[in-house]
């Protein structure tokens, strides 16, 4: 009986000694895991750090605008720190003055992509866009017909779908003006004539006033038809013109800011 007792009581301490024992290595730290985990932060830290002078190298550069060189610094702190938005944008603004416009368009889709409400990367990218648009259309035939009877129409507007958009406003306002003071002159010399017709005393004066008055609507009507055939004659000839409208990249401070100017 006392056999069974101690078989059973061996039975009972290795089936413990089963359980702790695996708890007691288990709650030990893994020291070769703690060191890769450390490693990896130092490694990390340096490289943000390698990042940040190469970055601050890249400022001071950019600020003398040698793009250049700029570009190699920012590209070197964005590569070693991929999450730095602003070293993929920088490295985006010396492409774009490099002329190198394939990297600075995505360069700035990196930036959205770590910063989708980037003001001045959401403005390029729509530059970008607006580039595209512009190549797209200058593979689509035109015809002269298009701006001629616009133009035709409404004095103008020939050059505004031209995209000379300047010209179009100063045709415009030409025709109108023209027109309103031929009409206003035209209106006078009438009046005028009526009164020179029906007045019993100095006939020579009213007659005189309504000369000069018809003189002057016939020097209005010339200058409406000249300015109205100048713009059909503008509009033909400048059908094609698809690079009159253009943004343009200023340098301001550490950055840029668009401009956008219309073409004569």
């Amino acid at each position: 009986m006392k056999k069974i007792f101690l078989a059973a009581g061996l039975i009972v301490l290795f089936s413990a000694a089963i359980t702790v024992f695996p708890e007691k290595a288990a709650a030990q730290p893994d020291a070769s895991m703690e060191i890769n985990t450390a490693g990896q932060q130092a490694a990390a830290t340096a490289s943000e750090t390698r990042a940040k002078r190469y970055f601050d190298a890249g400022e001071k550069l950019f600020k003398k605008r040698q793009y250049e060189e700029a570009f190699k610094y920012f590209g070197a702190a964005a590569r070693l720190n991929p999450k730095d938005k602003e070293a993929w944008k920088k490295a985006a603004f010396c492409a774009y003055q490099l002329k190198r416009h394939n990297v600075a368009f995505n360069a700035f889709k990196k930036v959205l992509a770590l910063d989708d409400s980037d003001k001045e990367a959401k403005d390029f990218m729509d530059f970008y866009k607006t580039m595209q648009e512009k190549a797209v259309k200058k593979q689509e035939p035109r015809e002269m017909t298009g701006p001629l009877w616009r133009s035709a129409l409404l004095p103008g507007w020939g050059q505004v779908y031209n995209n000379q958009t300047v010209k179009g406003i100063l045709f415009g306002s030409a025709f109108l003006t023209s027109l309103g003071l031929t009409i206003y002159n035209i209106n006078d010399a009438s009046l005028k004539y009526n009164r020179y017709i029906n007045t019993n005393e100095n006939h020579d004066i009213a007659f005189k006033e309504a000369e000069d008055s018809n003189n002057t609507a016939i020097m209005w009507a010339v200058i409406l038809g000249a300015v109205y055939a100048g713009n059909l004659v503008d509009a033909a000839l400048n059908y094609d013109s698809l690079d009159a409208m253009s943004v343009t990249l200023r340098p301001k401070n550490s950055g840029f800011f668009i401009a956008a100017s219309a073409g004569w």
